[in-house]
C-alpha cells in the first residue's frame, strides 16, 4: 500500500514524539511535579493536566477564596472526554487521560492539511502541515491538556466557512468555548463573518436572516455561556473561572 505524503508527515509526527518521549523519561532530570511511581503515559500528566485530571475525578470546587488555586480555573471539554474514557479504563492511567489527546492531535493534522488545501497548491499545503505537526506546542497532544480539541475544533470551524457551511461552523466554534477562555475571541471572529456574509439580506430586511444571525452568533459562544451559568447556579459567581486567576 502506498503511503501518501500526509501520512508520512504523521508518521514523522509521531516518530519525534517518541523519540522526545523516550529521552525526556529516561535521560533527562525530572521537574517538580514528577511522579515518581509513574509509567510513561502516568509521566505525561504534568502540571495543568492534573487540573484537569482533577475536574474529571471529583468535578468542579469553589469555595469564594479567590486567592487560593482551585479548578474552576479549567475549562470542562477536555476533562469530559477523560471522564467518557475513563468509565471504560479508568482515570488514573494515560489511556483515559494522554491517549484521547493523542488521536485527536493527529485527526488534526489531517484536518489542517484539508484546511491548507484549500488556500494553497499541494507542495504548499504539505509544506503548512509539516509545520503544524513538528511545531514544538505539538507536544501538548501526549498530555492531558485540552490543545488537540481546541486545534482541530478551531480548524473545522475555518474548514467549515470555507465551504459556507456556516451552522457547522458555529456548532465547531461554541464546543470550542468550553475548551478554553481565548477561544472566544474565535466566536468574535465568526461573529463578523456571519454579518459581513448576511450584511445585503439584512438590509433588505429579511427578517429570517436577522434571526438565523442571531442564532448562529448564540451557537458560537453557547459553550463559555453555559459554562459561566453552571458557575452562578453551582457557585454564585457567574465569573469565578475568572475570579481564580488572581492565585
Amino acid at each position: 500500500m502506498k503511503i501518501r505524503p500526509i501520512d508520512k508527515i504523521v508518521i514523522a509526527f509521531l516518530l519525534t514524539i517518541w523519540i522526545g518521549i523516550w529521552l525526556g523519561y529516561y535521560f533527562f532530570i525530572r521537574g517538580v511535579t514528577y511522579n515518581h511511581t509513574a509509567n510513561v503515559l502516568q509521566a505525561l500528566i504534568h502540571w495543568d493536566a492534573g487540573w484537569y485530571l482533577d475536574i474529571a475525578q471529583h468535578g468542579y470546587q469553589y469555595n469564594g477564596n479567590d486567592l487560593m488555586q482551585q479548578n474552576i480555573a479549567f475549562f470542562p471539554l477536555y476533562p469530559i472526554i477523560m471522564k467518557f474514557f475513563g468509565q471504560f479504563f479508568g482515570l488514573r492511567n494515560g489511556i483515559s487521560t494522554v491517549l484521547p489527546a493523542l488521536f485527536i492531535g493527529i485527526t488534526s493534522i489531517y484536518a489542517f492539511h484539508a484546511l491548507a488545501r484549500t488556500i494553497l497548491k499541494e507542495n504548499a499545503s504539505l509544506f503548512a502541515t509539516a509545520a503544524y505537526a513538528m511545531y514544538p506546542g505539538a507536544t501538548f497532544f501526549v498530555s492531558a491538556y485540552p490543545t488537540s480539541i481546541m486545534n482541530l475544533l478551531v480548524i473545522l470551524a475555518f474548514l467549515s466557512l470555507s465551504r459556507k457551511k456556516y451552522f457547522m461552523a458555529a456548532v465547531a466554534t461554541g464546543i470550542s468555548t468550553t475548551a478554553g477562555a481565548l477561544l472566544v475571541f474565535l466566536s468574535a471572529t465568526m461573529i463578523l463573518a456571519y454579518t459581513k456574509e448576511f450584511m445585503a439580506q439584512i438590509k433588505k430586511g429579511t427578517i429570517s436572516r436577522i434571526a438565523q444571525l442571531i442564532l448562529f452568533a448564540f451557537l458560537s459562544i453557547f459553550g463559555i455561556f453555559f459554562f459561566m451559568l453552571y458557575q452562578h447556579v453551582a457557585f454564585g459567581n457567574t465569573f469565578a473561572f475568572v475570579d481564580v486567576q488572581k492565585a
